[in-house]
């Protein structure tokens, strides 16, 4: 039998409803305001701990980024924040988000350089090769030849037929005699002998006021002329290389160079031998590079999993994340330890014996200096500032150059044994790391209208680059309007019939409309991380996984 639906009853079952409680902190709704902020399951927070998490990752890298089951967006805490403490924040996640780091090269300041400040380093094309004067006279001379005041040079007539021409001319010379010895020239300073030779030859047989003078005179000018423009396109190629692009740094505006990332060297080579060294002794004393920052990381004693500096969770001897990590390398961890504990061994016996080797050298120096009857002398004798010439024969030589001394050294079983503080033991991320995830980005759809308090929605901004997105819901095939129908073409038709849109299509291309009609950029999901990027952005770390 049913029970009426009283006002009594109604009551009651209300008291029996749990109240929803910060999962943090357990404080209720009724105590405080809830959030649910997290994009990957349905627990709540109270305002204060989520603004405690975002004040927190600020000041403390390893608490980057505030997260729940995945990182928390700053929009769900923005209205809490001031503009000092958001701009602190965005600056914070962007380092923390950055796959390659950037810092200030000067050692004063080291300040975190966003990789939107920095201009691409594209190599140059290389230069054609410049022209050879082969090439140049092939250029110049038949666009001279087809002059009009050529028609007296172009040997169509045997100039030394003529009367009295080998009296006045000791050396004959016209276009086609130049043309045919091309391939003689050295110079074009001796083409340009010929041609002035050609003119003279005019002008003593005609004289200087002749027509076939004149004639000569403007042949050499359009020489010249031909010359000078084939020499304006030869300043390309004897022109210097433009100055590489450099870039300064936001804080200190030091100039840096955007191939190396050191302070500018005003055109001469990166000088790498800095990061070489770096390599090399990294190497030497079995350090491993962090796959998320790059830092040299050396694990003492424990398992492989490691918690680096930045955030990252990988394991020690695969180098990958821990969320990717299979533990197959734990068959050949033991076998690395033993190794790398035998290494440590043997340096540190090498070094004990170079110590005992100096020792007695030493020792033995002061044996022969004493039986050779020059003990010390601890004061001046006399006035004499000059030691004695034995005492100086024995003075020990300098020391050998400083060496790197490997003070992580030593078997794993002195530190687990040591009173050393290396921190507590990584634990379990329940969150998909970022910096490892392969994105799947699909369309970034609003939370349902339940009351529930998500946050500003209208302040959702890329996790990226910081600018203004915006979340839409999915929309019915039948609401949208013509116009963004026909943007079916941007579509691959598949085995669909012609001219139909796949609901995940229509939702997709409603969004973008929505998102321009509210100057902001669609926001786009990654399905597995729940980071949220704008388009740009998405293309970015698509170009991340193809390089990968």
């Amino acid at each position: 039998m049913a029970v009426p639906r009283t006002p009594e009853n109604k009551a009651a079952v209300a008291d029996t409803v749990p109240l929803r409680s910060c999962i943090a902190c357990c404080m209720t709704e009724k105590e405080s305001t809830l959030l649910r902020p997290c994009r990957a399951c349905n627990h709540d927070y109270c305002t204060e701990c989520v603004l405690d998490m975002f004040i927190t990752a600020t000041h403390d890298s390893t608490r980057m980024p505030p997260r729940c089951c995945a990182l928390l967006p700053i929009h769900t805490i923005i209205a809490e924040l001031s503009d000092e403490e958001a701009a602190e924040y965005r600056a914070k996640v962007e380092e923390w988000i950055t796959p390659v780091k950037t810092y200030c090269p000067s050692p004063t300041c080291s300040a975190f350089i966003s990789d939107r400040l920095i201009p691409c380093d594209t190599p140059a094309k290389p230069a054609p090769l410049p022209p050879s004067i082969v090439s140049i006279l092939q250029e110049v001379l038949p666009a001279i030849a087809a002059s009009s005041s050529a028609r007296f040079f172009r040997g169509e007539m045997d100039i030394s037929e003529l009367p009295g021409f080998t009296k006045v001319v000791k050396n004959p010379i016209d276009l086609t005699m130049i043309q045919d010895n091309i391939s003689k020239y050295h110079s074009i300073k001796e083409v340009t002998a010929d041609m002035r030779h050609l003119v003279s030859n005019a002008v003593d047989y005609n004289g200087v006021k002749h027509p076939v003078s004149h004639a000569a005179r403007r042949l050499y000018a359009e020489y010249t002329d031909q010359l000078s423009a084939v020499t304006d396109r030869l300043i390309k190629y004897t022109a210097k290389e433009p100055a590489p692009k450099i870039f300064a740094c936001p804080k200190c505006h030091v100039a840096i160079c955007p191939s190396c990332k050191q302070i500018e060297h005003a055109g001469r080579p990166c000088d790498t031998r800095a990061a070489e060294e770096e390599a090399a002794m990294l190497e030497r004393f079995g350090y491993k590079r962090c796959p998320r920052c790059n830092a040299g990381v050396k694990k003492m004693y424990g398992c492989s999993h490691i918690q680096c500096v930045c955030g990252g969770h990988w394991c020690y001897y695969c180098q990958r994340s821990t969320s990717e990590c299979d533990g197959g390398c734990g068959e050949y961890s033991e076998g690395d330890d033993e190794e790398e504990e035998e290494e440590e061994s043997e340096e540190d016996d090498e070094s004990d014996e170079e110590e005992g080797g100096m020792d007695a050298v030493t020792s033995g120096r002061d044996v022969e200096r004493v039986e050779g009857g020059q003990p010390a002398q601890s004061g001046n004798t006399g006035n004499s500032t000059h030691p004695p010439p034995a005492a100086a024969a024995a003075a020990p030589p300098p020391p050998p150059p400083e060496r790197f001394v490997n003070l992580d050294a030593g078997p794993q079983r002195v530190w687990a044994e040591g009173d050393y503080d290396f921190g507590s033991e990584p634990g379990d991320e329940p969150f998909a790391q970022v910096w490892s995830c392969r994105h799947y980005f699909m369309t970034c759809e609003a939370p349902p209208a339940d009351g529930i308090n998500r946050g500003n929605l209208d302040r959702m901004e890329c996790n990226r680059c910081f600018e203004r997105v915006i979340a839409c819901k999915p929309a019915p095939l039948s609401g949208l309007p013509q116009h963004l129908l026909k943007m079916k073409k941007r579509r691959k038709a598949g085995s669909r019939p012609k001219g139909m849109l796949l609901p995940a299509e229509s939702s997709e291309i409603l969004n973008e409309a929505a998102a321009a009609a509210a100057g902001s950029k669609e926001a786009l999901e990654c399905e597995i991380c729940h980071i949220i990027v704008c388009s740009s952005c998405r293309n970015k770390y698509d170009a991340e996984d193809d390089a990968d």
